[in-house]
């Protein structure tokens, strides 16, 4: 028998996305994920290093919630581990007079850019 009006069987798809990336890489508000490969860092012994996890969390069918993702991070004793998220600020306009392709997110601005970073080991997708 079919569902009445008021008991419609919605079918909703949820799915996290992750990817790793090189620290340089600035991820905006409407950047695809990046394909799944290794990422390879070369650092010298008891030098700083940073890459970056992305995440993007993908709802078809259905209204998108809220979603508490949290990060624990281990390495070897003598390391220093330090987790934040990116935030973003608002940008009106470009500030200089760049042609497409001559500036990192060309295509994103009017928008929000990637910038302060804050020391957050917990998200809300």
């Amino acid at each position: 028998m079919p569902a009445s009006d008021g008991e419609k069987n919605h079918s909703v798809s949820r799915t996290i996305k992750s990817w790793l990336a090189s620290s340089l890489v600035r991820h905006y508000p409407n950047s695809r994920p990046l394909p799944v490969r290794v990422l390879r860092l070369q650092i010298a012994r008891n030098e700083f290093f940073s890459f970056q996890v992305g995440l993007r969390w993908t709802v078809s069918g259905g209204v998108p919630r809220p979603v508490e993702i949290s990060a624990t991070v281990e390495g070897p004793v003598d390391w220093s581990v330090r987790v934040r998220r990116v935030g973003y600020v608002p940008m009106r306009h470009h500030n200089l007079a760049a042609t497409p392709g001559e500036s990192d997110g060309f295509d994103q601005i009017p928008g929000f850019v990637p910038d302060p970073l804050f020391d957050e080991n917990r998200i809300a997708l």
